[in-house]
């Protein structure tokens, strides 16, 4: 008998194996998951080459509501949409290939899909907010799903995610590791809207922009191209810089360890790489079906407000691209109020007072809202414990861009009219009118004189308008509102939803790079 050379035996064994290929799926498809409702629903795998894929939801009655089947290319992928299904269904998802494969995921329910996505205080976890005993005990939502991105960077994008765990349903029993802003938020929406609610925690403390930014984008931005010329230069210096580095700790160990330690660099390899974040932690989340997304990121951004100016819009935008869904709504937090509290009318230095500014450019995009957390947040600790404010003005907004439901907007400066020594502020979002919550504070308005000097002024509200002037100021030239890092804020819309701080006039800063803008 003549023997079969080993090279054939290899090559049948992996042909055969490449033809019945396992039928698979990414790891955000799986038990309890949700499925957003009224829209076409994408999914997609790897099954053997050219097999039949059929992908069906059966609801909770056993009835085949939609169906698809497609066939795989021929390195096994393939990808279908399910018609829209209806809020509120329930069932199981079978997957089928003319293999023989069969994939099925249980508790599916059927509603909206969220992303929530930023930095620390967006995953700060819910055991770590106030009251948290009392919140866990009582987060008994079974319509409330939760997936877990696990915090891993990535230099190039990659297909498959990692999870923590898949889908859970919230309970006392599984929520307490989440976000606390992102579990208000989805609480708050399931309650008035009655309507699941699904929750992709996609987040990583001490982040930056850039680096939830896709690599083709950041190299489209002004003050921002340079951004990976720089990054290839530090990665090949880099054990010149831990050197020098290390010779700086010594100084300053040396000298007493007075002040601040020398920061260690790190913008290698891990999570602060442009990028790095978005390639791991959301492209292979694309295309899941969402409703939208709800973000709180920002203070690992203040000190470059001017190109976060730019950035931030560019990261929303480049995210709609990518996912296909057109203009999803977008929901974002301004910064807390920290630092030292508000003494003069105009508090220097303001990383937080422009880094909001740079937040709020981003309202003059389709379908975005602020939920600011300006008044919740705590002078000495950057991670405010009030979550359950912040997550339900997110949720608040969400009403009025995702839901269409009037009178949810934080009151926002509109205009401004001279006349005088007095300014006219028109604001908008104020509904029924603005009112004050305590008299006796001092308001955080102040005007600045022709000599770039800032004076504390008097405001007085008349409905959805503010007058605002300084005695002794003659000729004012703007009106600066909660214009620090920590003001007092007592201006609140009949939604009970706070001012926005705002300026009426222009920094030579922002003059000096509008151009980037227009």
């Amino acid at each position: 008998m003549k023997s079969v050379p080993y090279i054939s035996l290899t090559f049948c064994f992996l042909f055969l194996s490449n033809l019945h290929a396992q039928l698979s799926m990414p790891a955000i498809f799986g038990d309890n998951m949700p499925l957003q409702a009224d829209r076409d629903i994408p999914f997609w795998g790897e099954a053997a080459p050219n097999a039949e894929v059929t992908v069906s939801f059966i609801n909770a009655k056993g009835k085949v509501e939609e169906s698809e089947t497609v066939t795989s290319g021929t390195d096994g992928s393939w990808m279908l949409e399910l018609d829209d299904l209806d809020d509120g269904d329930t069932g199981v998802v079978k997957v089928e290939s003319s293999t023989g494969d069969i994939l099925e995921f249980s508790n599916v329910i059927v509603g909206d899909v969220w992303i929530a996505s930023g930095q620390s205080n967006m995953q700060w976890q819910l055991r770590r907010t106030d009251n948290p005993e009392e919140a866990i005990a009582a987060a008994d939502f079974p319509e409330i799903r939760l997936f877990m991105v696990s915090r891993i960077p990535s230099l190039t994008p990659i297909e498959e995610v990692n999870t923590d765990g898949g889908w859970v349903v919230c309970s006392p029993e599984t929520i307490s590791e989440y976000s606390g802003v992102a579990y208000y938020f989805a609480r708050y929406l399931n309650e008035k809207l009655d309507r699941p609610i699904g929750l992709i925690c996609t987040y990583w403390g001490g982040t930056r922009a850039e680096a939830w930014t896709p690599e083709e984008r950041l190299r489209t931005l002004p003050l921002l191209d340079q951004y990976y010329e720089n990054y290839k230069d530090a990665v090949e210096n880099k054990d010149q810089l831990l050197a020098e580095w290390e010779a700086e700790v010594a100084a300053w160990e040396a000298a007493g360890s007075e002040g601040r330690r020398p920061r260690r660099p790190g913008d290698f390899e891990d999570r602060h790489a442009p990028s790095a974040l978005y390639n791991s932690m959301l492209h292979p989340l694309i295309p899941y079906a969402i409703k939208g997304a709800i973000w709180y990121q920002g203070e690992s951004n203040a000190g470059r407000h001017v190109s976060y100016r730019t950035l931030f819009p560019a990261m929303i935008d480049s995210w709609r691209d990518l996912w296909g869904q057109g203009d999803f709504p977008f929901l974002y937090v301004e910064l807390a109020n920290f630092l030292e509290p508000q003494v003069d009318p105009v508090q220097a230095p303001n990383a937080w007072g422009w880094i909001r500014h740079a937040q709020q450019h981003a309202l003059q995009m389709p379908k975005t809202a602020v939920a600011t957390a300006i008044d919740v947040g705590m002078a000495d600790d950057i991670h405010p414990t009030d979550k359950e404010t912040v997550g339900e003005r997110l949720a608040m907004a969400a009403l009025n861009v995702a839901y269409g439901k009037r009178g949810y907007h934080s009151a926002k400066f509109s205009s401004a009219k001279k006349y005088g020594n007095r300014f006219i502020i028109r604001v908008k979002n104020a509904y029924q009118g603005l009112e004050v919550r305590d008299d006796s504070k001092r308001l955080p308005f102040a005007v600045k004189d022709s000599e770039g000097n800032y004076h504390w002024a008097e405001a007085k509200i008349a409905g959805r308008d503010i007058e605002v002037h300084s005695p002794d100021v003659e000729d004012p030239v703007a009106v600066y509102y909660a214009w620090a890092n920590n003001p007092v804020i007592e201006v609140y819309n009949s939604q009970g939803l706070p001012l926005l701080p705002f300026r009426t006039d222009f920094d030579a800063e922002w003059e000096a790079v509008k151009e980037l803008y227009d």
